[in-house]
């Protein structure tokens, strides 16, 4: 059984061989006929110049084409890059600017709040130092109440206030007053009327303490009221820039009952 499968096998085998031999021979004879005459029909004699010609034309339109297709490709290849390398330059130097502006605001806040930071200290350095400046004299102001109003040896209460202040004395009474032991307003500014009396006796004043109202003058200047000393006195026993002394209120009154 084996045996008569391949013996057909070989014979068909054989059989397409010859086939296929066979079909070169006829398509060699008839098929290279046909493509002879196509040929001559498209450049031969009997084919017309015109339709030569249009395909030569053809042809070298389609390389021409190909050829600008390659150009125009390589040009827009090329600008398309040169535009991204541009893109990505401005975008660094943008990004670059951006970070410049953002260190040199950021540099300004810091110095501002270094400014602000040491104005705050100066101003709470001065707070301190006028807070200090104030509580030394209210202690000055509180012991200057408290020493007796005559016969203090020496000025214990810090320096003496500048007697002249007050309109009615000037230096000659304030030495005077000085050497019976009287260097501060707040000492004036308690006098009752005995010590009144006493100091007017013993310096024969003949009334000029209660005339030139100096208690009351004291008392203004010895618990800080200037602007009211100023309304009411002038500048009391001093003089102002001018070389002047310039009265106030109630020293223009006094003028004006003594001139009357």
């Amino acid at each position: 059984m084996l045996h008569h499968i391949l013996e057909i096998l070989v014979w068909l085998l054989l059989a397409f061989i010859v086939g296929a031999l066979f079909g070169c021979v006829l398509r060699n004879l008839f098929g290279g006929a046909r493509e002879r005459d196509a040929a001559e029909r498209i450049t031969g004699p009997g084919a017309s110049e015109g339709y030569a010609g249009e395909g030569v034309m053809q042809a070298r339109a389609a390389a021409a084409s190909s050829r600008q297709g390659l150009v125009s490709g390589g040009e827009t290849t090329t600008a398309e890059r040169e535009a991204k390398e541009e893109a990505a330059r401005k975008r660094a130097e943008e990004e670059a600017a951006r970070k410049r502006a953002e260190e040199e605001a950021a540099r300004k806040r810091a110095e501002e709040a270094a400014a602000k930071k040491a104005e705050e200290e100066a101003a709470r350095k001065r707070a301190e130092g006028a807070e200090e400046e104030k509580a030394a004299a209210a202690k000055g102001d509180d012991e200057k109440w408290k020493v007796p109003v005559l016969g203090l040896k020496e000025p214990v209460a810090g320096e003496p206030d500048d007697l002249e202040m007050i309109s009615g004395i000037g230096p000659k009474l304030a030495k005077m007053l000085h050497d019976m032991g009287i260097y501060y307003f707040a000492q004036i500014a308690r006098w009752t009327d005995e010590i009144i009396a006493e100091v007017d006796g013993e310096l024969k004043f003949k009334g000029r303490i209660q005339r030139d109202e100096w208690v009351r003058q004291a008392k203004l200047l010895a618990e800080g009221k200037l602007e009211q000393f100023e309304r009411e006195y002038g500048t009391g026993g001093l003089k102002d820039k001018s070389g002047k002394t310039r009265s106030g209120t109630r020293t223009r009154k006094k003028a004006k009952k003594q001139k009357s």
